[in-house]
């Protein structure tokens, strides 16, 4: 028996012929937790290996680290100009073109320029 006994109740349950076993409940709970365990596991071995076969590649290609880098920065480039057209587009689908949707359009466009040309800023 430990110093918290609350916690043994809980984990074991003593049968009739006075042996202790584990409580069911228990039970599936260490099941779920090691199922929890190995489902990470899997996750971080698969992440590990694609990890691996991308340094061999790059080993083997070195011109494809300089393109990587490249395609990174023009996924990131697009992703603010997308957010950018989102918001204009938002702001003009009510068909009024006010004097405020014109200057927010254009703050918006300075907003997403400034981000491109000035990642550093950001």
């Amino acid at each position: 028996m430990s110093d918290t006994p609350r916690t043994d109740a809980n984990v074991s349950i003593t049968t009739k012929e006075g042996c202790e076993t584990i409580a069911p409940d228990f039970a599936r709970q260490l099941e779920r937790e090691l199922n929890d365990a190995r489902a990470e596991l899997a996750h971080w071995k698969a992440n590990h290996d694609n990890q691996v076969k991308i340094k061999s590649t790059l080993i083997e290609r070195p011109d494809l680290g300089d393109r990587a880098s490249k395609i990174q920065k023009l996924i990131e480039e697009n992703s603010i100009m997308r957010e950018a057209l989102e918001a204009i587009g938002d702001r003009f689908c009510d068909g009024e073109n006010t004097y405020d949707d014109w200057r927010f359009m254009g703050e918006t466009v300075k907003k997403a320029l400034d981000k491109l040309l000035n990642p550093d800023k950001v």
